[in-house]
């Protein structure tokens, strides 16, 4: 059996009503949104071996860098040219 702890936090009324819409388009409960972001952000922290939590927080965005190749040696440099054409400079 699981043991829960109730606990308070306190939102500014913008934050809430930001979270409150998300959660009803989602439609969970407030506190059901705010239990499930903290265990994604949980499961995407590592521990040390002194059972500290790491502040390195594993971005899945990071896995998109290198999936495509474009060929051309410059393009990080004259991005811009390749995507609107024109140099932006």
């Amino acid at each position: 059996m699981q043991n829960n702890i109730e606990t308070v936090i306190t939102l500014d009324e913008n934050k809430y009503k930001k979270i409150k819409e998300i959660a009803e388009e989602r439609r969970k409960s407030v506190s059901q949104l705010i239990e499930q972001t903290i265990d994604d952000l949980v499961s995407n922290l590592s521990l040390h071996d002194n059972d500290s939590a790491s502040k390195d927080f594993v971005n899945p965005l990071l896995d998109i860098v290198g999936i495509c190749s474009t060929g051309l040696g410059d393009a990080a440099l004259n991005h811009d040219k390749y995507l609107y054409g024109r140099d932006t400079k």
